[in-house]
């Protein structure tokens, strides 16, 4: 069991490191908003792995991938809200984003935190990988259910994702004052950002179920 748990750790630190769509949506976030809000995404994502992770328990991922309408309404609203933050981040003026930049109101960490959650709950992609990722470690000879095994599974993957998660927030964070003082750059970085998550958004309406 101890050989077993220390490959996991090791796949999972290996999966959390890599950068995906997840990360560079909290990349996005901590450069254009800082640390603050970075971090907020990060919780909001790590939030929205808790959905997954627990309908995979319990058996309702496998039956999201198995009904087309319940896969196709989780895909594309996933992928409209996607869009919808692409094009509202590419409209805002400079004037807006040297404001926003600057902003500390607890409604704008809400914001952020809602945002990370919505796009992590609504992609069917995330699922998918619970899906086939967390069995793989199930031991079927020991003690306790499947799906017990599965959640504290999902729980430890979960811990260590949404820790370099929220590392890498205040990483590149630390790069807001810099951008501030950058108003051509910090334009530059809102519109990257707005073409990053439209192609997010069309790369999930893409998604084929295999």
């Amino acid at each position: 069991m101890i050989h077993h748990f220390l490959l996991y750790f090791i796949a999972v630190l290996t999966v959390a490191l890599f950068p995906g769509p997840d990360m560079l949506y909290i990349v996005s976030q901590s450069l254009g908003h800082g640390k603050r809000l970075g971090v907020a995404a990060a919780l909001g994502i790590g939030s929205g792995c808790f959905v997954h992770i627990f309908a995979v328990s319990i058996g309702l991922s496998s039956f999201i991938f198995q009904s087309t309408l319940a896969f196709s309404i989780v895909k594309y609203t996933g992928a409209c809200y996607l869009l919808y933050l692409g094009v509202m981040s590419l409209s805002t003026r400079q004037s807006n984003i040297l404001v926003n930049v600057n902003t500390t109101h607890t409604a704008s960490w809400r914001k952020a935190f809602l945002q990370g959650f919505i796009t992590n709950v609504f992609n069917p992609k995330v699922a998918l990988f619970f899906l086939a990722f967390l069995p793989q470690f199930v031991d079927p000879a020991a003690s306790g259910s499947i799906g017990l095994q599965l959640l504290i599974l999902g729980l430890l993957f979960n811990g260590v994702g949404t820790t370099v998660n929220m590392l890498v927030a205040l990483f590149f964070g630390a790069a807001k004052q810099w951008l501030t003082n950058h108003p051509l750059l910090l334009k530059m970085q809102q519109k990257i950002t707005g073409c990053i998550l439209i192609g997010l958004g069309l790369r999930l309406a893409a998604f084929e179920k295999a």
